[in-house]
């Protein structure tokens, strides 16, 4: 796990209790992942357009297959675009690829597993991450 200050430097874990502001946190994938995935990863939460961004983590995906962030952003991406059914089947994904948890994925099967359950109402979960931020 990798923590980094509001200007993007990151931190050792002593200075995390000194540090005011905002701190961004993230988990850090111990295999061996190619530069040209990592860089088809980037460029596709930056293109703007998800069916681009959908291209460019498909790529990555196929580059680094044990790898679930790429599969974790195509869940988010298709969620944005309010397909919950492949959202679900892709964050179903990264669960058997990280069946601890990887960043929100177990928060996010559950309310998508109880929205397709009629238990919450369509767009639960997309509302509650949107408001998160």
């Amino acid at each position: 796990m990798i923590f980094r200050d509001e200007t993007g430097r990151e931190l050792t874990l002593e200075e995390l209790g000194t540090v005011t502001g905002k701190i961004r946190w993230e988990i850090v994938y111990g295999g061996h992942i190619p530069a040209e995935a990592r860089e088809l990863h980037n460029k596709a939460r930056q293109a703007g357009d998800y069916h681009k961004a959908l291209e460019l983590l498909a790529e990555a995906h196929r580059l680094a297959p044990d790898w679930p962030y790429p599969l974790y952003d195509m869940a988010w991406t298709y969620l944005l675009q309010g397909d919950t059914a492949k959202a679900l089947e892709y964050y179903e994904q990264v669960d058997r690829m990280a069946p601890r948890g990887f960043f929100t994925s177990k928060e996010a099967l559950d309310c998508l597993r109880r929205e397709t359950m009629g238990k919450l109402p369509s767009g639960s979960y997309l509302q509650l991450v949107l408001l998160e931020s």
